[in-house]
């Protein structure tokens, strides 16, 4: 019979290992509502909405940190990154998803994979629940693919 310490042990280990898979989605109760980048009211309610937005286009999404920033998972891959910096809203989609809306994203700057929305600008709400549900679509023309093609491998 192995002894009260070997046993705690054993199960402080796992705990530790759950806690590393979860990738520390336990935190998330505690994170702050917006990024640590800038603290303005303006910025926030903008993040607020953000976070509706994708909640609401995305029931399923998942709210975490990554690269330091608010992120929205779905199944473990990273639908979009938002962010209040102290002059403009920080939108990471896909770089699909800017190629995409390149045309509409010309008032803003804009780069491969990211989108700033100045504060002195109205925040363009449907261009954004249109990239966030461009990204979702995308991610599930994704895995239907993966899909399909792993059922491929395994037909005999």
């Amino acid at each position: 019979m192995p002894s009260k310490h070997a046993v705690k042990s054993a199960c402080f280990a796992l705990y530790l290992c759950n806690l590393v898979s979860l990738r520390y989605t336990w935190l998330m109760p505690h994170l702050p509502k917006a990024s640590k980048k800038a603290k303005n009211n303006e910025g926030e309610k903008r993040l607020d909405w953000v976070r509706a937005a994708v909640f609401l286009i995305v029931p399923s999404a998942l709210e975490t940190i990554s690269y330091g920033i608010p992120t929205f998972d779905v199944d473990g891959k990273h639908l979009v990154h938002a962010a209040v910096y102290a002059k403009h809203l920080g939108f990471y989609p896909a770089p699909a998803t800017i190629a995409h809306f390149s045309k509409d994203l010309l008032p803003y700057v804009h780069a491969k994979g990211s989108v700033q929305f100045p504060h002195a600008l109205p925040l363009p709400k449907t261009l954004i629940r249109k990239m966030i549900q461009y990204r979702w679509r995308t991610m599930c023309e994704e895995r239907r693919r993966q899909k399909t093609a792993a059922r491929k491998r395994f037909v005999f």
